[in-house]
This record gives C-alpha cells, sequence and structure tokens, in this order.
C-alpha cells in the first residue's frame, strides 16, 4: 500500500443531501481553500433543496472539520443538506492508477 501523497490544493465544495449518503447535488470547483471557504458559506446561505418550492427560514451549523449542516424549512416541510469543503488529492483511471496530463 503506498502513503498517502500531499493534497493538491485544489478545492471543491460539495452539496450532499442529508438522507441520502453519497447523493451529491452540486461540485464547485473553487481553487484555493479560502475560495473554497468563502463559496461554502455562500451556498449554505443561498442552495436552495429541490424539494422545497418556497423556502421560509434557514438554521445553518458549522462542522469542526470544515463544512456547513443546513436545515432548511420550506411551507409544506423542512429538508436538510450538508456542504463539505474537500481537497482533491488525484485523479485515477479504472484500474487505480494516476492519470497524469490531459
Amino acid at each position: 500500500m503506498s502513503e498517502v501523497p500531499a493534497g493538491s490544493g485544489e478545492w471543491w465544495v460539495l452539496v450532499e443531501r442529508v438522507g441520502e449518503p453519497g447523493d451529491i447535488s452540486e461540485a464547485h470547483r473553487a481553487g484555493e481553500r479560502t475560495a473554497a471557504e468563502e463559496m461554502a458559506w455562500a451556498v449554505a446561505r443561498e442552495y436552495k433543496p429541490r424539494v422545497l418550492r418556497r423556502v421560509r427560514r434557514r438554521l445553518v451549523f458549522r462542522r469542526p472539520e470544515g463544512g456547513y449542516v443546513v436545515r432548511v424549512d420550506g411551507v409544506t416541510g423542512d429538508d436538510y443538506f450538508r456542504v463539505l469543503l474537500v481537497e482533491m488529492m488525484g485523479e485515477f483511471d479504472g484500474k487505480g492508477s494516476e492519470v497524469t496530463g490531459a
């Protein structure tokens, strides 16, 4: 087993629906960590889950490891989603070999 490499420095912001692990609704390339943090905060405040027609309010909770959990209250119910900050570690083909170049 190989050693875990240093990250690429390329940060992304992902939106994951709570209750549906692995269901990534959106993915945004953000660049550096600072830009990803700013983007994640904007997404936490503004993202509208597709299951709600009208958003009445939202509660935003910061996760200690970075990112947010958000509860959005709508007219007919509520929904939750996570905003994740993730760093690209590498790109690999179907056999696990690193992809280099385009």
